[in-house]
C-alpha cells in the first residue's frame, strides 16, 4: 500500500522534484518553484521542505537560492542526506533573465531542524567570476562552457560526490559541433 500527499506548500509552478529520506525515515524534498511575484517574468527557484513519515510537514518549504546575484533561474534540484540528518543539494541556475547558458552548479546544506547552515555557495562556474572555474574541454581551447543537473550522493563518512554534465560548442573547419561530457567532483561539506 501506499499513501499519497500533496507536498507543494509552496505557490504557483513547481517543477523538478526531488527526495531523499533519512534514517529516521523523515522524507527531505527539494524542488524548483517559481517566484511569488504575479507578473512576468516570474524567475524559478530551488526550495528544501521536509516530512516525516507520515506526510506531516517538519520544515515548511525553504527558499534556498536567495542569496544567488541576479535574477535568473534556477534548476533541476538534487537531494541526498547523511547518516546525521543534514540535506545536502545541488542544483545549477543562472543570474541573467534569460534562461541561456552560462550555468552555475551550487550546492546547500541544511541542518536536521531546517536551517540553512551552508549555502547557497555557487561551487562551480563557467564564467571566470572569483569562483574555480573549470573549463569542460580544456585540450580543445574553448574557455567556457555550460554545466548542468548535478546529482549528489553522500558517504556514510560525509563525503559529498557530485556528478553532473558539460557542454561546449567547439569551432571545426566549416561546422560547429557541440560537445559533452560527465564530470565528478567531490565537495567539502564544511566549507
Amino acid at each position: 500500500t501506499y499513501t499519497t500527499r500533496e507536498g507543494n506548500a509552496a505557490s504557483f509552478y513547481p517543477k523538478n522534484p526531488s527526495a531523499a529520506v533519512d534514517k529516521l525515515g523523515n522524507v527531505h524534498s527539494a524542488f524548483a518553484n517559481m517566484s511569488d511575484e504575479i507578473t512576468p517574468p516570474c524567475y524559478r527557484h530551488v526550495f528544501y521542505m521536509k516530512t516525516d513519515r507520515d506526510g506531516l510537514v517538519l520544515v515548511p518549504p525553504l527558499q534556498l537560492d536567495h542569496e544567488i546575484d541576479g535574477n535568473g533561474g534556477q534548476w533541476s534540484p538534487h537531494i541526498a542526506t547523511d547518516v546525521n540528518e543534514y540535506a545536502h543539494i545541488v542544483w545549477y541556475g543562472n543570474t541573467v533573465p534569460e534562461s541561456k547558458p552560462p550555468y552555475h552548479l551550487y550546492y546547500s546544506k541544511i541542518n536536521p531542524e531546517g536551517t540553512q547552515v551552508l549555502g547557497p555557495v555557487k561551487f562551480l562556474t563557467s564564467d571566470y567570476s572569483s569562483v574555480p572555474v573549470i573549463d569542460p574541454f580544456p585540450d580543445l581551447g574553448l574557455g567556457t562552457g555550460s554545466f548542468e543537473n548535478p546529482r549528489v550522493a553522500v558517504t556514510s563518512s560525509g563525503k559529498v560526490h557530485v556528478v553532473f554534465w558539460g557542454e561546449d560548442t567547439v569551432p571545426v573547419p566549416f561546422n560547429v559541433i557541440d560537445v559533452a561530457t560527465i564530470f565528478y567532483m567531490q565537495l567539502d561539506p564544511d566549507s
